[in-house]
């Protein structure tokens, strides 16, 4: 039984091991770049054993974009969920979007375009974020730093186009994160933000 709980751990071990070093390979190269052999031989392992545990490279990705999100939205929500406003929220979700585009190739954001589970799954939580990012917008209204006056559900709808165009046309190849954001993201924001609102955004981005 001793032997069975170690096994299972070492497995368990490995399994998350091999995940962090895929997708530290992936972000780096790009995940055509990077072979199923490239991730055993940099875990020193055998491909044998990495199959056995992962059938592909795509089950392989999809497990690390899952958990990657997963820990991101816990992160952020609990960064949200202490914040003072709304304000420190979207410079603190810019604030790590920026350093994880940094460390991020272009080729592998448009790499896993090409992996219909990934983007499956993508889509998805694209969708369910909806409900959270209106009561977002309003959080932001009941707290005076956003108008009253605005159509948010229609606002909420223009970003996820923005973000949908984004990808599709795959702008992140051709201009920085920085860029994207002061462009297509920070014009709207200051479009919808109250005096006290704007005092505040222009305070912290300066």
């Amino acid at each position: 039984m001793q032997h069975l709980k170690e096994t299972t751990d070492y497995r368990r071990s490995l399994r998350d091991k091999i995940l962090e070093t895929a997708m530290h390979l992936f972000a780096q190269r790009g995940v055509r770049a990077v072979r199923m052999d490239d991730i055993a031989q940099q875990l020193g392992i055998s491909k044998r054993t990495l199959y056995e545990i992962y059938d592909d490279k795509e089950q392989l990705l999809f497990e690390g974009v899952r958990k990657y999100d997963q820990q991101r939205k816990d992160s952020m929500s609990e960064f949200a969920q202490k914040a003072d406003n709304v304000m420190d929220v979207i410079l603190e979700e810019y604030s790590r979007k920026a350093e994880e585009t940094r460390l991020t190739c272009p080729q592998f954001l448009a790499d896993i375009q090409k992996y219909p589970k990934v983007v499956a799954y993508m889509q998805e939580q694209h969708e369910r974020s909806h409900e959270a990012v209106q009561q977002f917008l309003q959080r932001g209204v009941s707290e005076g730093y956003f108008r009253n006056d605005v159509d948010y559900d229609l606002v909420n709808t223009l970003f996820e186009a923005v973000g949908q165009q984004v990808m599709k046309s795959q702008l992140f190849s051709q201009y920085s994160f920085e860029h994207l954001f002061n462009n297509l993201l920070l014009v709207p924001l200051r479009g919808f933000c109250t005096a006290k609102g704007l005092q505040v955004l222009e305070n912290r981005l300066h």
